[in-house]
């Protein structure tokens, strides 16, 4: 699959989310908006490829909205678990479109 140098650069800020998120620079609400905004920038994404990330991505903004919804402020171990599998899913994806 052909990738232009736009869509590649918008792919790397999204990895730089992730480990930026994963070192706790990032707030889950920052990260889940970042990766909307950079999803949306992809100029030629494969449409399979961006369906599974948007599921991916869909837990984590259903995982935090859940959270906001009950009034809380700090994550379950479960939720942690959905959001760690998410996140490494999704830079999973990212690394098989850059590779």
């Amino acid at each position: 699959m052909y990738t232009n140098e736009y869509d590649i650069r918008q792919y790397e800020r999204m990895l730089s989310c992730i480990e930026r998120f994963k070192k706790g620079a990032l707030e889950i609400n920052n990260f889940i908006s970042d990766l909307e905004a950079l999803i949306n920038c992809i100029q030629e994404p494969d449409h399979s490829w961006k369906e599974k990330f948007n599921q991916e991505w869909a837990v984590l903004e259903d995982t935090y909205s859940y959270v906001l919804s009950d009034d809380r402020t700090i994550f379950s171990n479960d939720e942690l678990d959905l959001i760690s599998r998410s996140v490494e899913n999704l830079e999973a994806l990212i690394k098989q479109v850059l590779h």
